[in-house]
């Protein structure tokens, strides 16, 4: 019990850990993140001495959760005086987060894997025969999923990163406190079971990278259906942990000579079942649009669960079965120890989460990432054909190239998508649409008879589509190019043009002529391109997204082509990352929305996030920032203005639409100077453009 209890606490504290260090190295490396806690569970379980004795175990990791915040203290300074030196090159920036990550990550997540490795092989009094194969391990999976559950869905939420901290150490300390003082017996199949951990290494470390890259694509799916927030990022790794434990404790008890079939079958199942849930997104995604019709509140939970249980847990349940046989087959006999099957899957799923999530999505798309997923799945059977005793070597020769005719069928013919429903936004636009359209499938007919959008790319953090919608309330009607970002607009070309225009129109007439601005954002780049209108000699634009930037051309002529200018400078990254370690201050700096949902705007919208911003403008700088009234509940919006207001002494407040404020803040004394603005746009036709009233690029639709 205490070893588990351990677990479930290092668990718990991982949103924590994760909130702590991304604060730092960024939203954008989450992937990497996960990917080095995995590694270090990989190396704990690894290191683990067969015979170590739990409460140093618990003890040593309740130590090495104290250390981290200590750690990062110390490498903080040293990342952020190393930063100029390295951090203006991809390379530089990745090795410097890298070590950041690990000064907060590292230690717990080996001292984690020690506990788990004692927590899988430990002999409880109560075990007998009859337990499945796989109980231990999958308790213990069990374990870590539910402390990942409350931690995150409970603890960071409600009690703040501090408390949730505080209350994870208590557990801990409990956990050592029940946890057994003898030392687990070493039997002779031990030495046995280490000589065959090799022979299911191999295997294990391939279902691990399967699992890693599909993990990546089904939560980039889950994206698409349920929104782009770490809620749900939540939910899609629990769901995985729970799957694994489920399956490999509802695995029956059996024989040694079923161990290794079901074991490829298990494999199998797990393989076609990551390629099915590919083909059946589609259908999928408009099941949930018709049940979240008639609904009236925000179902982006909901949707989020039910993403979870169609996507990911039916492979789950088959690869916890899988590396539960394989564990067995590993071991000998039931008191040797089993864990080492382990090591090479959380190493195995760490590199299947960098692949993917670096190089496979970016380049190849969330499609094929999960065919190739499939293909490796069934690749790990190969090896596993040595434990069949095949009567004649024909039929093992025969049984391989089957399983390779597979590998290519699922891996060279991926499912097709439908853009114009996976990426429609469901979480957000067909809620409550059976009001709109008087039909519970009103929203869904409308988005199937519109045109295939325009541009569509699956990119390195979301999927970035660009469609020509109908826009009926303006008269008349017209037909604009919409922005999307995992299924929700953020910007057009028609109604919202205007807003997006005046919001770096209007600082840039407050401040005058500028040395350097920012814009956190690109969007349609209607706000780069407006500032650049102005005598400002240097535009830097942080945007997370590349494939953003790739989609401009499209707006190119309305937004006054702002890739072109020379004065535009753009970085990928994460905008509070990168404020953080970079000392430049700038004269003007604009934030283009205000959207909770996107994770990197998420910690910018905060009292921290303001003062942050604040630091970064020179003496008598501006900072602007949209507020779309739709984008969240009005007691949400008037947080985020008081804590804009609580900022700034001087704040002016602009209605750029009906459906959006622009607040724009400084420590000086701001105010709007007829004659000045009058004077920058009589010598400034393209100015004088911008103010002159609504403009669009699009085209008026005949009815």
């Amino acid at each position: 019990m205490g070893l588990l209890l351990g677990l479930a606490a290092a668990a718990a504290l991982v949103p924590a850990g994760l909130r702590l260090a991304l604060d730092m190295a960024g939203s954008t490396f989450a992937a990497p993140a996960v990917a080095l806690i995995l590694l270090g569970c990989a190396a704990g379980i690894t290191l683990a001495s067969p015979r170590e004795r739990s409460l140093p175990a618990i003890l040593t990791l309740t130590a090495a959760i104290v250390a981290s915040p200590v750690l990062l203290l110390i490498v903080r300074p040293v990342y952020t005086i190393a930063w100029p030196l390295l951090g203006g090159n991809a390379l530089g920036s990745f090795v410097l987060r890298l070590i950041l990550l690990s000064a907060v990550l590292l230690l717990p997540a080996i001292a984690a894997g020690v506990v788990f490795r004692l927590a899988v092989r430990y002999p409880q009094p109560q075990d007998g025969a009859g337990l499945p194969a796989g109980f231990r391990p999958g308790i213990a999976a069990a374990a870590v999923s539910l402390g990942l559950a409350s931690g995150g869905a409970v603890l960071l939420p409600i009690l703040g990163l501090r408390l949730a901290a505080a209350v994870g150490l208590g557990l801990c300390l409990i956990a050592a406190a029940l946890a057994p003082r003898a030392t687990a017996p070493r039997t002779a199949d031990s030495a046995r079971g280490a000589a065959r951990g090799a022979d299911v290494a191999f295997p294990a470390a391939v279902a691990g990278v399967a699992m890693g890259i599909a993990g990546v694509c089904w939560l980039r799916t889950m994206a698409l259906v349920a929104g782009p927030t770490d809620a749900s990022a939540l939910v899609g790794g629990t769901m995985m942990l729970l799957g694994l434990a489920a399956g490999a404790i509802l695995l029956p008890s059996i024989g040694k000579t079923g161990r290794a079939p079901l074991a490829i079958l298990a494999l199998a199942a797990g393989a076609l079942l990551i390629d099915v849930s590919a083909f059946l997104v589609p259908g999928f995604s408009n099941w949930c649009a018709g049940l979240v019709a008639g609904g009236s509140g925000p179902a982006a939970g909901m949707l989020a669960i039910l993403s979870a249980i169609f996507l990911i847990l039916p492979a789950s349940l088959a690869f916890g079965c899988a590396i539960a046989c394989l564990g067995d087959l590993g071991r000998g006999d039931a008191g040797a120890d089993a864990a080492g099957v382990f090591a090479p899957l959380a190493a195995g799923a760490a590199a299947g989460i960098l692949l993917g999530a670096g190089l496979l999505v970016p380049t190849m798309g969330l499609r094929r990432g999960l065919a190739l997923a499939a293909a490796l799945g069934l690749f790990a059977i190969l090896p596993s054909l040595a434990h069949i005793p095949f009567g004649r070597p024909a039929l093992k020769g025969s049984a391989s190239l089957a399983i390779l005719i597979a590998m290519v069928l699922v891996g060279g013919f991926p499912a097709s998508w439908d853009p114009r429903v996976t990426v429609g936004g469901v979480y957000r636009y067909a809620v409550g649409s059976a009001a709109r359209f008087d039909d519970p499938g009103g929203w869904l007919a409308a988005r199937l008879r519109g045109a295939p959008p325009e541009f569509y790319r699956e990119g390195r953090q979301a999927t970035v589509t660009v469609e020509r919608s109908v826009q009926r309330t303006m008269v008349p009607a017209i037909e604009a190019e919409s922005l999307l970002i995992d299924g929700r607009a953020i910007g057009n070309s028609g109604i919202d043009a205007r807003s997006q225009i005046l919001e770096g129109e209007i600082p840039m007439l407050l401040h005058g002529p500028a040395d350097s601005a920012l814009v956190v954002d690109f969007s349609l780049g209607l706000t780069a391109g407006s500032m650049l209108r102005h005598p400002v000699r240097s535009l830097t634009v942080i945007e997370r997204e590349p494939a953003v930037l790739e989609a401009a051309p499209i707006f190119g002529a309305l937004a006054n082509n702002p890739s072109g200018d020379s004065r535009l400078r753009v970085v990928h990254d994460d905008p509070q990352a990168r404020l953080r370690v970079e000392p430049v201050r700038y004269d003007v700096i604009v934030l283009t929305g205000t959207d909770p949902w996107l994770p990197h705007l998420a910690g910018l919208i905060t009292d921290e996030g303001y003062a942050l911003l604040r630091s970064r403008l020179q003496e008598k700088g501006i900072l602007a920032q949209r507020f779309s009234l739709g984008a969240a509940p009005d007691p949400v919006i008037s947080a985020w203005m008081r804590s804009f207001l609580k900022a700034f002494p001087s704040v002016l407040l602009f209605q750029t639409s009906p459906d959006d404020l622009l607040l724009v803040g400084s420590d000086a004394d701001l105010r709007v100077d007829p004659e000045s603005i009058q004077k920058t746009a009589a010598g400034n036709a393209a100015i004088a453009d911008d103010l002159s009233g609504p403009r669009s690029s699009g085209r008026t639709r005949s009815s």
